[in-house]
């Protein structure tokens, strides 16, 4: 079942679709594109403090709309919780957060600062959460220093790439390291970050398809989301690398 497991698919809730009408477009273009599962990961960070009890809501109106209009889309709850904000939620709070309801969170790196992801990571691994980077690659701390990716995924992290990223959609420094870390075997996951039919559009099977990248798709797409979502907190689904 190819999965999108990071996508900002629910309606009024963060900077994803406004409306219900663009929430079912964008799950629409989702299916369209080979899609048939997502996991609903809403912002949860200072500027966007998304309450578990709102994404739940969501994704239970989400999934009712989708029944009416015959849209062959299976949606899970979920979040991208920004590393920054993880001393602002409690236990609970964070378990309500997993993706699938399972025992894995979705951590957001800072785009421009500096912070220190690692200890972050480490400290949701020592709590036995799984713990999924998102796009590592978009990221200036990992830009500066791409070796820092390594350590983390030996200490069990697991690392999600925006497909999109690897044909230049967010530059070509952005391009250059995700490619780097699919040749270093850092990578067990590619997922869209859709927000919208015009902003970053739900291209996760294309892009990997321009990018050369079809044979990782059962992968990243596939085993990765299931094993996560199946609540097994170490991924059996290892990194896989090669051309691209």
């Amino acid at each position: 079942m190819p999965t999108d497991l990071h996508c900002h698919i629910l309606p009024g809730v963060d900077d994803g679709p406004e409306t219900l009408e663009d929430a079912l477009d964008l799950a629409r273009a989702l299916v369209d594109g080979g899609v048939d599962r997502v996991v609903a990961t809403p912002h949860v960070n200072r500027r966007i403090p998304t309450a578990p009890e709102t994404m739940h809501e969501g994704v239970v109106r989400l999934r009712a709309a989708l029944a009416d209009h015959a849209i062959p889309l299976t949606v899970e709850p979920g979040a991208e919780i920004a590393a920054a904000h993880l001393l602002e939620l409690d236990g609970d709070e964070l378990d309500a957060l997993t993706l699938g309801g399972g025992g894995w969170i979705l951590l957001e790196p800072p785009l421009t600062s500096e912070f220190p992801i690692e200890r972050a990571a480490q400290e949701l691994l020592d709590e036995g959460f799984g713990v999924v980077l998102a796009h590592p690659e978009r990221c200036a701390l990992f830009l500066r220093a791409p070796e820092r990716v390594r350590p983390m995924v030996e200490a069990g992290v697991r690392v999600s790439i925006t497909a999109a990223a690897l044909n230049r959609a967010f530059g070509r420094h952005a391009q250059e390291l995700a490619r780097t870390l699919v040749r270093s075997g850092l990578v067990h996951n590619a997922a869209s970050d859709a927000h919208g039919l015009g902003r970053r559009p739900p291209r996760l099977l294309a892009e990997l398809h321009a990018a050369g990248l079809d044979d990782h798709v059962q992968a990243w797409c596939e085993a990765m989301p299931a094993a996560v979502l199946s609540d097994a907190r170490r991924p059996s689904a290892r990194p896989t690398g090669g051309a691209a």
